[in-house]
């Protein structure tokens, strides 16, 4: 049965994220979209509006791309497997190649991951796994996503409240501060049962990496 148009936001807020819809309403910004192209969103009432946000760069090519909507039709089209356990996926192997010659460097392998949280998990399981570390830093003011792993990596409250003990071992240290970065990774933490290894354990939200490559190791 059709839904009518006039609901969906009432049922969006009645089963999924109330406050969401409340904070568009006082941000006068809970329009509905008819169509979107490119950075171009287009509202039901004919305005035309840029979008400066881009889904956090998931729509880093523009909305509905020709190029990959024709390559999602094509696929779709082909009605092959998808999501079988006895399979080797071969269009991810084609895809990891071509990210690793554009990485460059000693990068040979990638890890998919469909959220930015997922991505953050899996940095903090190869990161101990390769280590042999236990502890995890993060910068102030940084947001990671809100799986209870990228939580851990947050100082804000605002995000951490209600949800428990966060991963132990996980500290913060001020942002763009070498001496303090090279301070925590001298302790008793930070030792890995790998003396040959450059790899620290986690740091995330640096935006100042000649502060990073001065570390001993890190140039490894």
């Amino acid at each position: 049965m059709p839904i009518e148009v006039s609901s969906s936001s009432a049922l969006y807020s009645d089963h999924v994220n109330p406050l969401w819809v409340k904070l568009l309403d006082v941000l006068g910004m809970n329009v509905r979209y008819t169509r979107c192209s490119g950075s171009e969103l287009f509202t039901e009432d004919g305005n035309c509006v840029l979008d400066f946000l881009s889904g956090y760069c998931v729509h880093n090519i523009g909305h509905n791309d020709p190029s990959v909507v024709a390559a999602l039709k094509e696929e779709l089209d082909r009605s092959g497997p998808a999501m079988l356990q006895s399979h080797v996926p071969e269009a991810a192997g084609e895809l990891a190649t071509r990210l690793c010659k554009l990485a460059g460097g000693q990068l040979s392998k990638v890890f998919f991951a469909s959220s930015g949280s997922e991505g953050v998990e899996g940095a903090i399981k190869f990161a101990r796994a390769h280590t042999g570390r236990s502890g995890l830093l993060y910068t102030e003011g940084a947001f990671h996503g809100l799986t209870c792993g990228a939580l851990s990596l947050m100082g804000n409250q605002f995000w951490r409240e209600g949800f428990g003990p966060m991963l132990p071992g996980a500290e913060q240290i001020p942002f763009e501060d070498a001496q303090s970065l090279e301070a925590k990774l001298s302790t008793r933490q930070c030792r890995t049962r790998n003396p040959e290894s450059a790899a620290p354990i986690i740091v995330l939200n640096s935006s100042n990496p000649q502060a990073i490559n001065s570390l001993p190791g890190s140039s490894e």
